[in-house]
C-alpha cells in the first residue's frame, strides 16, 4: 500500500500528468467484481434479500482522473485510511435501488456478506452511473471502496496526461520502473485502447454491416447499369431513328438516365420505410445515436441515388452517341 501511495505521488509530480489514480478494475474491460450489500433500512434478517452490486477498489483521485461526475457528497480523500471510519461512494443507480427518493449521504451499508458482524460503511458520496463491462449495458448498482481501507495488490494505474499519447506511455513506464526496477508492468496503453473490448460487439457488427451494405450498394449499381445498358442495346435502332428525325442528344441521354432513376425510386421509398420500422431493433448496436437521424437517412438515400445516377448515366451517355446513319443502315 505504501508503494502505491508513493508511486501515485511521484506520478502526480510529473509536469505532463494532470492526475493519477489506482483501481482494481477499469470501465469497459469486460470484467467485473460482484457482491451483495445490505443497505441501511433493509430487513436485517439473515435470510432477507440483499442488493446485488458491482464494486471497485479505488484510490483518491480516481473519479477526478476518469472525469466521473460527482452528484452529491464528496469523493475519497487522502485521509480515508484504514484507521479512519469506513466509507463508500455509490452510483446513482445504487441510491435509487437502495433508498428511492431519499438522500443517501450519511446512510450506511454492510458490504459483501449476510453476517451482521461485518462493520458498517457510511456513504459519503454519489457519482454518476458508468458502463462497467460493455458500452450497451444498463446502469447497475455500483459501490466504490477506498483502496486505503481494503487493500489490493492487483491494481491498474490510470494517468490523465496533457501530452501526446506515445511519450506519455514511455514516461509512465519509466516512472514506474524508477519506483521499483523489479516491478512487472502489464499493458501500458491509452484508456480507449485498453477498454476497446467493451465496444467489440458493436465494432464487429458495424464492420459487418458496413461491408454488407457496400456489397448491396455495388450490386444495386451493377443491376441498374445492366438494365439500362440492355435497354439501350435493344433500342439502338429506335434511338437512331429518333436522332435522324431531329431528336436532341441530351434529350435521348436524359430519357435513359431518368429511366434508371425511376427504377431506384421505389427501392428508396421502401428502404427508408423499412429502416424506420426496424430502427428500434438496431438501437442496441448504436452508441448514443438515434436510428431515426434524418441526416443519416438522408445521407444514405443520397449516396444510393448518386450511385444509381452514375450507373444509369454511363449507358445513357452511350445512347446519346449512337450514330443515326449506322443505325438506319442496319435497319
Amino acid at each position: 500500500l505504501r508503494f502505491q501511495d508513493d508511486l501515485l505521488e511521484s506520478l502526480r509530480a510529473l509536469p505532463w500528468v494532470e492526475d493519477a489514480a489506482a483501481s482494481s478494475d477499469l470501465p469497459l474491460d469486460l470484467g467485473r467484481h460482484g457482491t451483495s450489500v445490505r443497505p441501511q433500512g433493509w430487513d436485517e434478517a439473515e435470510d432477507a434479500p440483499l442488493l446485488s452490486v458491482d464494486f471497485n477498489l479505488v484510490s483518491a483521485g480516481y473519479f477526478e482522473t476518469l472525469r466521473i461526475p460527482l452528484r452529491a457528497g464528496r469523493t475519497f480523500q487522502e485521509d480515508d485510511r484504514k484507521d479512519t471510519p469506513l466509507v463508500a461512494v455509490v452510483s446513482e443507480r445504487f441510491a435509487q435501488e437502495a433508498w428511492p427518493g431519499e438522500n443517501p449521504i450519511g446512510r450506511t451499508l454492510r458490504f459483501g456478506t449476510r453476517s451482521l458482524d461485518v462493520p458498517l460503511r457510511e456513504v459519503v458520496g454519489v457519482v454518476a452511473d458508468t458502463k462497467n463491462q460493455v458500452i450497451t449495458e444498463a446502469p447497475r448498482a455500483f459501490v466504490y471502496l477506498p483502496l486505503e481501507q481494503r487493500y489490493s495488490s492487483a491494481v491498474q494505474i490510470t494517468v490523465r496526461s496533457d501530452g501526446a499519447s506515445e511519450p506519455s506511455q514511455r514516461g509512465l513506464r519509466e516512472a514506474i520502473l524508477r519506483s521499483d526496477p523489479s516491478m512487472s508492468i502489464g499493458l501500458v496503453a491509452p484508456l480507449d485502447q485498453y477498454t476497446s473490448l467493451g465496444t467489440l460487439p458493436q465494432r464487429i457488427a458495424a464492420t459487418l454491416t458496413t461491408g454488407l451494405a457496400g456489397v448491396a450498394l455495388l450490386l444495386s449499381g451493377l443491376g441498374i447499369y445492366g438494365v439500362v445498358s440492355y435497354s439501350v442495346s435493344r433500342r439502338r435502332q429506335e434511338i437512331g431513328v429518333r436522332m435522324a428525325l431531329g431528336a436532341n442528344r441530351r434529350a435521348v441521354s436524359a430519357r435513359f438516365l431518368l429511366s434508371g432513376v425511376r427504377l431506384a425510386a421505389p427501392g428508396l421509398v421502401v428502404g427508408t420505410a423499412l429502416s424506420l420500422l426496424v430502427g428500434r431493433a438496431l438501437q442496441s448496436l448504436l452508441l448514443e445515436l438515434s436510428p431515426y437521424d434524418p441526416w443519416v437517412l438522408g445521407g444514405v438515400g443520397s449516396t444510393l441515388l448518386l450511385v444509381v445516377t452514375v450507373a444509369a448515366w454511363i449507358p445513357a451517355r452511350r445512347a446519346a452517341r449512337v450514330d443515326p446513319a449506322e443505325s438506319l443502315r442496319g435497319e
